[in-house]
């Protein structure tokens, strides 16, 4: 886990956990130990000022001495926000989506 402080005050965090894919993923075979990304928070005044980026450049610095591939899963109604930080400014590739529209 990595925190961002602010005056002692706690304004980002990211962390999660180590994992064997169960399935295959594009060239990530079956057993395979992958991290995957439980969550990532940066605090609303704080956002667009490169916490996030940095505290998930920190993380990958960490986990990519025990691994090659890092996974998340996210929701949210702003994609365009998310595709941006992940895919744009962190690097990482997209590969499902799930739509959902409540009948």
């Amino acid at each position: 886990m990595y925190l961002a402080l602010n005056n002692n005050k706690i304004v980002g965090y990211i962390f999660g956990h180590f994992y064997n894919r169960e399935t295959k993923l594009w060239d990530i075979e079956i057993g395979t130990k992958c991290f995957d990304v439980d969550e990532l928070y940066v605090a609303p005044n704080y956002r667009s000022q490169g916490i996030g980026k940095k505290l998930f450049s920190l993380l990958e610095e960490e986990v990519k001495k025990e691994t090659q591939y890092m996974t998340l899963g996210t929701s949210t109604y702003d994609y365009r926000r998310i595709f941006k930080f992940y895919i744009r400014e962190v690097g990482m590739s997209f590969h499902s989506a799930l739509f959902l529209k409540k009948i």
